[in-house]
């Protein structure tokens, strides 16, 4: 892509949250990913800091929050995506949850808003959000197996959704801090995180189609594949370390007969820009 035809692309300098609106082409996956430069990924995450909306009295985690079981039955059979986060929350989101070992301690909310007015115009909602051991927030940007997302998307949305989380975390500091499975297991809250996690979950129907042994995989290159592999690493620089996460179930059927206690999340040892 040349500079002019990535120009009319928006540039970075407009802030991560048109980007993520926008840098969606696989054809381009390689001029994004090196285009955001050091100083350029700062400029994103600067402009999305200084336009990231407050919702005051509205709030973040009052509702589909604390330890409330998800009702799976009350979503359209069509949503999987959705009913795939409510299974996660049920599952990963209680008093009496696992752990997911090198990802979260506990989920403790989905769908989180952070648009300001009633709609939801260009910030969205957090697909799930949970906290470390050490009490740091996890933002966990969630596609399904049949997703065409890029999973350069999906980066660009889960930092714009952390960089909102930074710029109101007084507020949800105090929401997170008194919410009963919090409370109840004595959860660390950090007041002054240092670092952002941004994971990256997906069935492994979703990662093996970005893998090198399909035909949509091959079609990125090992340049571009090597740039987005450097630009996670700007990202970790700028304390948004970037987890790539698999999620699988034991039982029979599709995402959408789901039991939440049928899953199984695992941190990926590597990830789909590792292969050449």
């Amino acid at each position: 892509m040349t500079g002019h035809r990535l120009q009319e692309q928006h540039s970075p300098e407009e802030g991560l949250h048109v980007l993520k609106n926008h840098w969606t082409q696989k054809s381009y996956l390689e001029d994004y990913c090196r285009a955001l430069t050091p100083d350029r990924l700062r400029a994103a995450i600067d402009a999305t800091h200084r336009e990231a909306p407050h919702r005051g009295e509205l709030g973040y985690v009052n509702l589909r929050s604390g330890d409330n079981r998800c009702s799976l039955g009350a979503m359209a059979a069509s949503s999987n995506e959705r009913r795939l986060e409510a299974a996660l929350f049920d599952w990963y989101g209680c008093p009496s949850s696992p752990e997911a070992p090198g990802l979260w301690k506990r989920l403790v909310a989905f769908q989180v808003p952070l648009y300001a007015a009633r709609r939801r115009d260009r910030w969205g909602s957090i697909d799930l959000l949970g906290l470390t051991t050490s009490g740091e927030p996890t933002v966990i940007e969630l596609k399904t197996g049949r997703s065409s997302e890029t999973p350069l998307h999906a980066l660009l949305q889960a930092a714009t959704y952390a960089t909102v989380l930074r710029a109101n975390w007084a507020q949800l500091f105090s929401e997170l801090a008194t919410l009963p499975v919090v409370r109840g297991l004595n959860l660390l809250v950090h007041a002054r995180p240092e670092q952002w996690p941004l994971i990256l979950l997906a069935p492994c129907g979703y990662w093996d189609v970005w893998s090198t042994r399909t035909p949509k995989g091959r079609t990125v290159t090992p340049s571009g594949r090597e740039a987005y592999r450097d630009l996670r690493a700007r990202f970790a620089e700028q304390g948004l370390p970037v987890l790539q996460a698999e999620v699988t179930h034991s039982g029979p059927g599709r995402v959408v007969g789901l039991g939440a206690e049928s899953l199984l999340v695992r941190l990926l040892a590597s990830s789909w820009d590792d292969e050449s």
